[in-house]
């Protein structure tokens, strides 16, 4: 069967056994906007433009990522690896 997906930016959070721990958070999801302004003062929106050609934005996966640590550290402890949501559907 072959999928199209075009989602990207997102975080599926996996355990050591490859299970999904938590329900996916998807680009459109804006409630990491702490996060993203707590990577500008401690880097600089400049220096993260020129090391990775984006600026901290609510709707990259790294910003997803420090908000799971943040909030929800029971689930972030089980955590071992994250994908896009599109390479998640790929290999299901």
């Amino acid at each position: 069967m072959r999928r199209l997906l075009r989602q990207m930016h997102g975080a599926v959070l996996l355990d050591a056994a490859g299970e999904v721990v938590r329900p996916a958070l998807i680009w459109c999801d804006q409630r990491t906007e702490k996060q993203s302004r707590e990577l500008s003062e401690k880097f600089g929106t400049d220096r993260l433009i020129q090391l990775t050609s984006n600026p901290p934005l609510t709707n990259f996966t790294l910003t997803k990522l420090l908000w799971v640590r943040e909030n929800e550290p029971e689930i972030w402890s089980r955590v071992r690896t994250s994908c896009c949501p599109r390479t998640m559907c790929a290999f299901s």
